[in-house]
């Protein structure tokens, strides 16, 4: 069988002390292998440490490796699709990180899937020892949370490490602007033939991650609000709710006053559920405000991303 023809997008932040060596690990898959590296495209989202100048490095040596430096950071989401917009002359794309947690060793796997016929073939993680334990129970839940909410078939521990056909490619480079986009909804979402395959996180040997708890947070947040209604129909129900609990009140007092002549004085109740619905009130309030700035945010129709330097940009 001929070797398919590859494209490597890798989104970059911070990875000067692994970078080397994953570029070093990407060129060592290709041996004997049954894919063939014709473009590396890594796009930096800018830092004040060495990512940049050891890349640029790398593509005076190696004129296959594409080097882009966004013009201030635009997140992981928005390179990667910087990076997918860049290739060209491949017959499938590998997205993946730069910080060796996703194996290139496992890449003539990803290809093999390909080469059976498959347009997307996504990966599954299993967590390495150094994945803390509320990091591993919140990807639990999230993952729970966005099938259950959105309807879509997203793989438990679903990551960003997965090759793509150049038909799905030019699919979503093509229709999918969305300013908060989220590669994983979107490619659960757009069908086509896909499989899975579960790969073994590597061990974090040099530096940390980039992904603190909360970002993962507000980045959960944003992926269901892009893909789902759901929040705003669940405040009109508890809203519903909470109006028949309060004419239901009513009717008690009602009755206390017919049965009894009096009525409780009751302040203390009163400046509670006020309190409490006031918050609730806020909260819900909170919800609708969101959709409404994601709104805002795609009608201003500004770039997912600009472009500062490009090296060996392929023409």
């Amino acid at each position: 069988m001929n070797k398919t023809n590859i494209s490597i997008v890798c989104p970059v932040y911070k990875e000067q002390e692994v970078i080397e060596n994953f570029y070093n690990e990407l060129k060592k898959s290709e041996s004997n292998s049954n894919f063939q590296i014709v473009r590396i495209i890594f796009v930096i989202d800018p830092s004040n440490d060495k990512t940049y100048d050891i890349l640029k490095k790398i593509s005076t040596e190696d004129k296959n490796v594409e080097v882009i430096l966004l013009s201030r950071r635009f997140g992981h989401q928005n390179s990667l699709y910087c990076g997918i917009k860049q290739v060209k002359n491949s017959d499938a794309t590998i997205m993946m990180d730069s910080d060796l947690q996703h194996p290139p060793g496992f890449i003539s796997k990803l290809v093999e899937k390909y080469q059976e016929g498959y347009d997307i073939v996504n990966t599954k993680r299993i967590f390495s020892k150094d994945v803390g334990f509320i990091n591993r129970v919140t990807s639990n839940l999230f993952y729970k949370i966005f099938r259950k909410i959105t309807k879509l078939p997203l793989q438990q521990y679903a990551a960003d490490f997965r090759l793509i056909s150049e038909t799905v490619r030019s699919k979503i480079v093509e229709n999918f602007l969305e300013n908060k986009i989220f590669l994983r909804g979107i490619v659960s979402w757009i069908g086509y033939d896909q499989a899975l395959l579960e790969y073994k996180a590597n061990e974090r040997n040099r530096g940390q991650s980039k992904f603190n708890t909360w970002s993962r947070l507000i980045f959960g947040f944003n992926s269901i609000f892009s893909f789902s209604s759901f929040p705003i129909i669940l405040c009109i129900y508890f809203g519903l709710f909470i109006s028949a609990l309060a004419f239901l009140i009513g009717i008690f007092h009602i009755i206390i006053f017919f049965l009894f002549e009096s009525i409780p004085n009751g302040w203390t109740t009163l400046v509670t559920l006020l309190t409490f619905f006031s918050g609730i009130i806020i909260f819900f309030l909170g919800i609708i405000g969101r959709y409404i700035s994601l709104i805002f945010e795609e009608v201003k129709r500004r770039p997912l991303y600009i472009i500062k330097n490009h090296h060996n940009k392929n023409n």
